[in-house]
């Protein structure tokens, strides 16, 4: 194996482990939460509003949520378990609760969300 190969190798071999670290680290789920939310909005798909909202309330605001121009911070983890984790959020100046649900090694799934009172 020339220097090339070998430089290429572990080139590509830093990258995986890279991804894998990112995939596994607390930094990933909210990313993973905000793109699920995001596309929430986008497609306005009535059954999974009603499935991940706990109330009315939260049903109706994320319904009158414009497919463009939200503005979506998702907090890190504050709670729950390795299996269930709770990520405070704000979507367009409102508090909201985002529950995540691990669904397998890396992929999390939103659970449930509720808007939160003032």
């Amino acid at each position: 194996m020339n220097k090339k190969s070998f430089f290429r190798s572990n080139i590509v071999f830093l990258i995986f482990i890279f991804i894998l670290w990112f995939l596994i680290s607390e930094s990933y789920v909210p990313l993973e939460t905000k793109y699920q939310i995001v596309q929430i909005i986008k497609k306005q798909d009535i059954k999974e509003i009603d499935r991940i909202t706990t109330n009315k309330k939260t049903k109706n605001f994320l319904i009158g949520l414009k497919n463009n121009g939200n503005h979506i911070e998702v907090a890190g983890f504050q709670g729950g378990s390795k299996e269930v984790g709770y990520y405070p959020t704000n979507i367009n100046g409102k508090n909201v609760g985002v529950y995540t649900k691990k669904v397998n090694f890396i992929w999390w799934k939103i659970e449930y969300i509720n808007k939160e009172e003032k």
